[in-house]
């Protein structure tokens, strides 16, 4: 097997060289002027452990869990407001400020690393304020739908329809 091909310094000819002529002189084929053959450099072969579990980038040296992103308290609280608003939604003024509450939490939780959560909260407070706003709409049509027409035509049931 032949090693490295050196150029002659008289000729300019190549001189093919042994592996075992790393470090040594030699001639040259065509002039015969004396050329030297660098020195081999060492190969390094990668050594392939078994068994040795390797560190992973994404964890901590001190624990085997994974690095967690910090959970915003604001993104909760919009999650949290929303739930209350839509489970909430007949007691409408409560749910008019939990689930303007939540929807200004989940716009400003929005920019940070819970976003998911604050998205979810911003989504359950604006149901729950369609919620609200219908169930007010409502009532309201109910009270006056009643009094325009006069009150209940079904007398109470304690009293006597005639006396």
């Amino acid at each position: 097997m032949a090693g490295a091909v050196v150029g002659c310094p008289g000729c300019g000819a190549g001189v093919t060289t042994e592996p075992a002529d790393a470090g040594a002189a030699v001639a040259c084929w065509r002039c015969g002027e004396v050329v030297l053959v660098p020195a081999a450099e060492p190969v390094t072969v990668p050594v392939v452990r078994r068994g040795v579990r390797r560190r992973r980038r994404d964890r901590d040296e001190d624990d085997d869990e994974p690095r967690r992103e910090p959970v915003s308290a604001v993104a909760v609280v919009s999650l949290v407001l929303g739930v209350v608003s839509c489970v909430l939604f007949c007691v409408w003024p409560l749910t008019l400020i939990t689930s303007v509450a939540g929807i200004v939490g989940g716009a400003l939780g929005r920019n940070t690393a819970s976003r998911k959560l604050a998205v979810t909260g911003l989504v359950l407070s604006a149901t729950g304020l369609i919620f609200a706003v219908g169930f007010l709409v409502l009532t309201v049509a109910g009270v006056s739908l009643i009094d325009f027409k006069g009150g209940p035509k079904v007398p109470p049931p304690f009293f006597p329809a005639n006396p």
